[in-house]
C-alpha cells in the first residue's frame, strides 16, 4: 500500500487522512481521495501458557474446587436475574 519496510508515523500522517476498523476490515482514506481496504485481525495480548503452567492451574483449580469461578458464575446469574427488562 505505502511500500514501507518499517512503520513511519510521518509518512502515514503525510498520506492518510483517516483509518477505520469495522467488522474485521480496516479502511484507509488517503489525502489524494482514494480508499484502500485490508483484512484486520486484532493481535492477542499476552503470552501463551505453557503446558506445564496449564497443568499446574488445572490441578490448583481442582484442589480448590473451582471456588472462585463458581462465585463469579453465581454473581453473573444474579445480575441477569436483576436486569431491568420489565420497564
Amino acid at each position: 500500500m505505502l511500500n514501507l519496510n518499517e512503520y513511519s508515523e510521518q509518512l502515514m500522517d503525510d498520506e492518510i487522512v483517516n483509518a477505520v476498523i469495522l467488522n474485521g476490515t480496516v479502511s484507509f482514506q488517503f489525502k489524494d481521495g482514494h480508499t484502500e481496504c485490508r483484512n484486520y485481525e486484532e493481535k492477542k495480548k499476552g503470552c501463551k501458557h505453557t503446558e506445564e503452567y496449564k497443568d499446574y492451574m488445572s490441578r490448583l483449580m481442582k484442589k480448590n474446587g473451582n471456588t472462585e469461578r463458581n462465585v463469579r458464575n453465581n454473581d453473573t446469574e444474579k445480575s441477569k436475574d436483576n436486569s431491568c427488562n420489565n420497564k
